[in-house]
């Protein structure tokens, strides 16, 4: 699944998020991490894990028109138009660093300049807890 395009956003380095990303989502029960810290940034949609007897879900983020689950070791996504998914697919974490970091761009363009703290904080966090 290609990664999302996005403008240049001033404060927004890019290519240093697909690292952190990259390096966060590739360590045991990193996708988790980044599902969780997505779904802490304002605008971003959350549906809570479930678990019962006969069936559980995990927890689900939705970032503009990309959701996001953690499957184990491997980050799942979405691209969801009008409420369906029209592709999904199981990302790497080197493929998942790039697409999550695609995702933050198109999701600081849409939000503007005021999500950007938040963003900056998110990455820093998790060059913190991959280091």
């Amino acid at each position: 699944m290609d990664a999302p395009r996005a403008p240049e956003f001033p404060g927004y380095d890019r290519p240093a998020a697909v690292e952190v990303l990259s390096r966060a989502l590739g360590q045991r029960g990193g996708p988790g991490l980044v599902v969780a810290g997505l779904g802490s940034l304002p605008g971003a949609s959350v549906i809570a894990a479930r678990s019962g007897f006969f069936r559980s879900s995990p927890m689900l983020v939705q970032l503009g028109q990309w959701r996001y689950e953690a499957r184990g070791d491997v980050l799942a996504t979405a691209h969801v138009v009008g409420g369906i998914a029209v592709a999904q697919g199981l990302l790497t974490p080197v493929n998942a660093g790039e697409h999550v970091a695609g995702a933050l761009g198109v999701f600081l363009a849409e939000q503007g300049e005021r999500s950007l703290p938040d963003v900056l904080a998110l990455l820093e966090g998790l060059a913190v807890a991959s280091a």
